[in-house]
């Protein structure tokens, strides 16, 4: 995956509701299902990670509004 993806990939977390998050955790725990590339499966697990990393910032700014 190229500079200009890894781009609009950030600029989608940056944007991106828990729900958007969640789908696209989904959608790539399939394509991890789906493939063999090596190469491919560890940008998949690093997106992962990306995300699930930006649902646990999105939970902790809720829980200091309240």
């Amino acid at each position: 995956m190229d500079k200009d993806f890894w781009i609009s990939f950030l600029r989608f977390l940056d944007q991106a509701s828990p729900e958007e998050l969640n789908g696209k955790i989904t959608d790539v725990e399939l394509l991890l299902q789906n493939t063999r590339s090596a190469e491919v499966r560890s940008d998949a697990k690093r997106m992962i990670r990306f995300m699930e990393q930006e649902l646990f910032a999105q939970m902790g700014k809720q829980k200091r509004k309240k």
